[in-house]
């Protein structure tokens, strides 16, 4: 029996296959579909090739789009993690770890790029799936729907970065408080003369 770990295979290096194998699928079947059914007339005037193209071109944006809510999600619990991870750290005995300076964090990997056009990719095919459906059953204006849908999902985002800034405002004030508190009642009455 397979032992499939799907936290190992959406992770950093893990999903990297899956995910560019979701994204590559995202970018050609359902876009293309959605264009055939939408436009047929491309697939005749600039042939399988061309329509399939024409694809790419509209799965790229959804995708790219569609990732956005993900990794703001991902990039909020990375750091919720950090500021919960504060609270111990600020009383541990011993000398805080260095920061990382600014060329070690441009060129660090980033821990949320693979998780996140992976959950992006499925999301964007799942998506442009519902719309090749609505389109088999119904004609659609292609550009039309393409930004309509793009702007619903950048509302989301937009919506989703503004309450996980707050969220996060208000958890990392708590945490200073609390530091600050268990700082002062910790510290040694001053002695009166």
């Amino acid at each position: 029996m397979i032992d499939l770990d799907l936290a190992r295979l959406i992770a950093a290096k893990g999903g990297r296959p899956l995910g560019v194998f979701i994204a590559l699928g995202t970018l050609f079947l359902p876009s293309a579909l959605l264009v055939y059914l939408t436009r047929p007339d491309l697939y005749a005037r600039y042939g399988i090739v061309g329509g399939i193209f024409f694809g790419a071109a509209v799965g790229f944006p959804m995708v790219w789009v569609c990732c956005w809510p993900w990794y703001v999600v991902l990039w909020a619990g990375l750091k919720q993690e950090r500021i919960t991870k504060r609270l111990p750290e600020a009383f541990r005995p011993g000398p805080k770890p260095p920061e990382p300076s600014l060329v070690e964090q441009a060129t660090a990997e980033d821990p949320l790029e693979w998780p996140t056009l992976v959950m992006g990719a499925w999301l964007a095919n799942g998506v442009l799936y519902l719309l090749v459906v609505i389109a088999y059953y119904r004609p659609l204006l292609l550009g039309a729907t393409l930004l309509l849908t793009a702007g619903i999902v950048f509302a989301v985002w937009l919506v989703l970065a503004v309450l996980l800034q707050l969220g996060l405002a208000k958890l990392e004030r708590e945490t200073e408080q609390t530091i600050e508190r268990i700082r002062t009642s910790a510290a040694p009455p001053a002695a009166s003369p």
